[in-house]
């Protein structure tokens, strides 16, 4: 095993509302016991205001994302000054800040 300086990209969440909203009802179709009040809604478009925390993107995109972001025809206005976490996890998110170890989650790898 050789480490890699390389950092990952989740795009996952970085949808067209309507498309994320489509999402989320196919997830509740399978797991719909679990699944959230803005899944099970018959809302046009997700409502992304429920998001607990976010930082602002400030690198470059990688090449193979460019042309999805010039496509992006919608607008996602949020105030990511506004956290909405628990104690637990503002605690979790500090620890990992200081010391890059994030508490309970699991790694398949060693560094």
């Amino acid at each position: 095993m050789k480490p890699v300086e390389a950092e990952i990209y989740h795009y996952g969440w970085v949808k067209d509302p309507r498309i994320m909203q489509q999402k989320h009802r196919a997830i509740h179709k399978y797991w719909g016991n679990e699944a959230t009040e803005a899944q099970k809604s018959d809302a046009e478009a997700f409502d992304y205001s429920g998001i607990d925390s976010l930082a602002r993107f400030t690198e470059t995109h990688p090449q193979v994302m460019q042309a999805r972001i010039s496509r992006q025809n919608w607008e996602f206005a949020h105030d990511i000054s506004r956290k909405n976490l628990s104690l637990k996890y503002r605690l979790k998110m500090w620890v990992e800040k200081q010391t890059g170890w994030q508490i309970g989650e699991y790694q398949n790898f060693r560094f």
